[in-house]
C-alpha cells in the first residue's frame, strides 16, 4: 500500500503543479520525522508540518489510520512544499502546505469547477482536477499567513469509490481543521 500513497502525493503534486512557479529545483534530501501526538492549533503556517503536527488521536478520531503515512513524495520532499498522505478504507487523504495563494489555484488551467466550502474560520474553496473526469478525486484549499493549506481525497485504485470523494474530504476537513494552522 505504500506505493499507493506515493501515488497519492503525486497526483496532489500534479494537480497544483501550475500554481505559480510549481516545483522547482531539486528534491531536498530525505530525512525521517518522528510522529507527534501533541495537539498544535497554534502551529505557525511557516513551520506546520502535516506529517508531524496532526496527532494520531485527530487521524484515528476522523477514520484514517496513522500507520499508514506515506510523507512527501515516497519520502522525497521537495522543497517549498510538505505532503503527508494518509489511507481511509477505500481513498487516500493527502494534506499539503506551500507558498500559493488561493488565486493562484483558482488561475491553475489544470483545476477546474470552484466554489466555496464551509469550513469553520476558514474562506475554503472546493474543486477538481481537470484529467479527472470520473470525479475520483476532490481537493480543498485555503490560505492561512502567506501559505496554502490544500487538503485532497482520491480514490484508491484497487478499491471501489463508496461515497463521494468530496463529502468524504469535507467531513474529514471539519474533523482536522482544529489541528491545522490559523
Amino acid at each position: 500500500m505504500r506505493i499507493l500513497g506515493v501515488a497519492a502525493c503525486a497526483a496532489l503534486l500534479v494537480a497544483v503543479a501550475a500554481c505559480g512557479s510549481g516545483v522547482t529545483g531539486s528534491p531536498a534530501s530525505v530525512t525521517s520525522v518522528a510522529s507527534s501526538s501533541a495537539q498544535t492549533t497554534d502551529v505557525p503556517a511557516g513551520t506546520f508540518n502535516p506529517c508531524t503536527d496532526i496527532s494520531d488521536q485527530a487521524l484515528i478520531d476522523t477514520g484514517l489510520d496513522p500507520d499508514t503515512k506515506t510523507e512527501d513524495f515516497g519520502g522525497v520532499p521537495f522543497v517549498g512544499w510538505k505532503f503527508c498522505a494518509w489511507e481511509g478504507p477505500w481513498y487516500f487523504l493527502t494534506v499539503a502546505v506551500a507558498e500559493h495563494t488561493i488565486e493562484e489555484v483558482r488561475a491553475n488551467p489544470s483545476l477546474t469547477d470552484f466554489h466555496d466550502v464551509e469550513i469553520p474560520g476558514r474562506n475554503a474553496v472546493e474543486f477538481f482536477g481537470t484529467p479527472d473526469v470520473k470525479r475520483d478525486a476532490c481537493l480543498i484549499a485555503f490560505e492561512v499567513k502567506e501559505k496554502l493549506i490544500m487538503l485532497r481525497l482520491g480514490s484508491m485504485y484497487t478499491a471501489n469509490k463508496v461515497d463521494d470523494p468530496c463529502k468524504v474530504l469535507r467531513r474529514h476537513a471539519n474533523d482536522l481543521n482544529p489541528e491545522l494552522p490559523n
